[in-house]
Parts: C-alpha cells; sequence; structure tokens
C-alpha cells in the first residue's frame, strides 16, 4: 500500500468485515477498529464500508439487533465521518452492493500514507504506531495488571493450598487425634466389657462355688440324716430285737415261773406228804414201840427214811436258794442273767 501510494496510486475504498457472531465489540476486535480508524484517518473514512457477515449463522431478530448496537456504539464515530454500514449474505450480489459503495468515490490519501510517505515518520510515530503503542502499552499494563493478579493469585493460591494444607494436616491430625481417641474408647470399652465379664464369670463361679458348697453342705446334711435315720433304724431294729428278745425272755420267765410255781406247789405237796409220812412213821413208830419192843429191821427202815428225808430236805433247801437267786435277779432288771439262770 505505501509502495503504490508512492507510485502515485490512491485507494478508493477500503472495507472493514464484522462477525456478528461476535456478542461483544470488545477485546481484539475493538483494538483492531482503533487501529484501522488510525491507518485510515478521520478524512478517509467516508471512502470506509462497515461490512456485517455471517447472518445465516444467527438469527434475524439477534443479526439486527447486534447491528443496531454496533451503529449507535462501536462503529458510530466511524459512521459520522461517512463511513457506510452493509450487509453481507455469502452471495455474489452481496458482494456486488459492497463493491457498488466504493467504486464510485473520489480517490484519498490514508493517514498513514502521508505520515510515512509525506512526513516521513517512523511507523512508531505515526497515528497507527502510536495507537499499537498505546494498545501496546495497554496491552503491557494489562499484562503486567494480570500478571500482577496471577502473581497475587498464585501467591493467593500458594497461601490457600498452604492454609488448605495446614487445614488438611490439622484435620488429618484431628481425624488421626479421633481416630486414637476412638480407639482407646473403643479399648477401654473392650477392657471395661472384659472386666465386667471377667467379673460377672467370677460372680458366677463364686456363686457355683456357694451353690456347690450348699449342695455338699445339703449332701452332708442328708448324709447325716441318712445316717442318724440308720442309725435310728438300727438302734429301733435292736430295740426291737432287745423287745422281742425281752418278750422271748418274758414268755420263758412266765413258763420259768409257771415251772417253779408248779414245782413250789410240787415242794409243798412233797412237805405235806413228807410231814404226813413223818407223822406217820412217828405214829407207826410209837405204835411199834407201844406194842413191841423195835428191832433191828425196823432200826434199820427207820435209818433209810430219815436218810432220805435228810436227802430230800437238802435238794429243797438248794432248791429254793436257786430261786431267791432268781428272784433277786429279776428285781434288778438283768434279764440275760435271769435267763441264763432259768437254763441252770
Amino acid at each position: 500500500m505505501i509502495t503504490r501510494y508512492k507510485s502515485g496510486s490512491q485507494l478508493v475504498g477500503l472495507i472493514y468485515m464484522h462477525r456478528l457472531t461476535d456478542r461483544r465489540f470488545t477485546g481484539i476486535a475493538g483494538r483492531n477498529f482503533r487501529i484501522f480508524r488510525e491507518l485510515c484517518g478521520e478524512t478517509s473514512l467516508k471512502n470506509v464500508v462497515l461490512v456485517t457477515n455471517m447472518w445465516n449463522e444467527v438469527s434475524r431478530y439477534v443479526g439486527e439487533a447486534r447491528e443496531k448496537e454496533l451503529a449507535s456504539d462501536f462503529l458510530k464515530p466511524a459512521l459520522d465521518k461517512g463511513a457506510k454500514m452493509v450487509r453481507h449474505h455469502n452471495t455474489e450480489q452481496s458482494a456486488h452492493d459492497v463493491l457498488r459503495h466504493i467504486i464510485n468515490n473520489h480517490p484519498v490519501v490514508l493517514q498513514i500514507q502521508r505520515e510515512l510517505v509525506n512526513e516521513h515518520k517512523d511507523i512508531t510515530n505515526t497515528s497507527a504506531g502510536a495507537a499499537i503503542n498505546a494498545d501496546l502499552a495497554e496491552e503491557r499494563k494489562r499484562h503486567e495488571a494480570e500478571l500482577k493478579r496471577v502473581e497475587e493469585e498464585k501467591a493467593r493460591v500458594l497461601r490457600q493450598k498452604e492454609e488448605e494444607r495446614r487445614q488438611k494436616v490439622q484435620e488429618e491430625e484431628r481425624k488421626r487425634q479421633e481416630e486414637l481417641r476412638r480407639a482407646r474408647e473403643k479399648q477401654e470399652r473392650v477392657a471395661l466389657q472384659r472386666r465386667q465379664e471377667m467379673e460377672r464369670a467370677q460372680e458366677e463361679a463364686r456363686m457355683e462355688r456357694q451353690r456347690i458348697a450348699e449342695e455338699h453342705h445339703q449332701v452332708a446334711l442328708l448324709s447325716e440324716f441318712l445316717a442318724a435315720e440308720t442309725e435310728e433304724r438300727q438302734r429301733i431294729a435292736e430295740e426291737h430285737h432287745q423287745v422281742a428278745l425281752l418278750s422271748e425272755f418274758l414268755a420263758a420267765e412266765a413258763e420259768e415261773r409257771q415251772r417253779i410255781a408248779e414245782e413250789h406247789h410240787q415242794v409243798a405237796l412233797l412237805n405235806e406228804f413228807l410231814a404226813a409220812e413223818a407223822e406217820e412213821r412217828q405214829r407207826t413208830a410209837e405204835e411199834h414201840h407201844q406194842v413191841a419192843p423195835p428191832n433191828e429191821l425196823l432200826a434199820a427202815e427207820a435209818a433209810a427214811a430219815e436218810a432220805a428225808r435228810g436227802r430230800m430236805q437238802q435238794q429243797i433247801a438248794e432248791f429254793a436258794t436257786a430261786l431267791l437267786q432268781i428272784f433277786a435277779q429279776d428285781d434288778d432288771g438283768d434279764g440275760s442273767d435271769s435267763g441264763d439262770c432259768v437254763v441252770m
């Protein structure tokens, strides 16, 4: 463009295109349009055509709303200087419409051409260069601010991470302490449970020992009772035996007494008989003595009778002594000796 201007060629128009799909005219789009204005200059804007395209990518309502916003705000300075806004619908006809807006224009010198060629300015000193530098300075400033923000954000993130790490460490320490506390509590509960179980087992063992001791005591009492019962039964049996023996003894004693009574009766009868015989013999002897003097035969008979009488009296005396001993032993209550006397 500078070379052609030096050779005498001039531009009759410039086309600046903007996508309607962009929601906002900010950032790079805004910076590019400012540089474009500085390249053209205020006097050349009347030969500029501002073309909006990609109408098929948005609805008609959205496209017209964005077109209205561009015309009333971002593109308004250029439109106020004579620039024209044209729609391009991605057709050959709409492209021809764009070209028809610039082919009849008078050639103009762009501000960048005049500054570089006529005024021999360095590109950095031109309006476009100043705009670029300003944008670069602004960009650098934004970049530095962004870098500062990033550094601050980084520091904040680091602090946040450090805080999070510290909190995490604290949380982990808290969790570890909580786990230790729970472990201790669990251990204490287990120890308490084991101690309670041990105490319960000891109590059960004590009660079991007490129960066994009581059972042993009851068994001992029962054994003593059974032994006493056995002894009592044995004593009763012995008493029954003694009673039976006593009954037998009393029966035998009764028989013996009856026998002795009968013998007493017989002895009494015998005594009466002997007395009667003695009286008879005495009477006979007296009669014999009165009738005739005694001879040797009568003397011998008298002597024999006297001897028999003496023996009979001796036996009666011995038998009476024995009876007196039996009666004396009966009075003392000794049944066994009485039995022996009875047997004798």
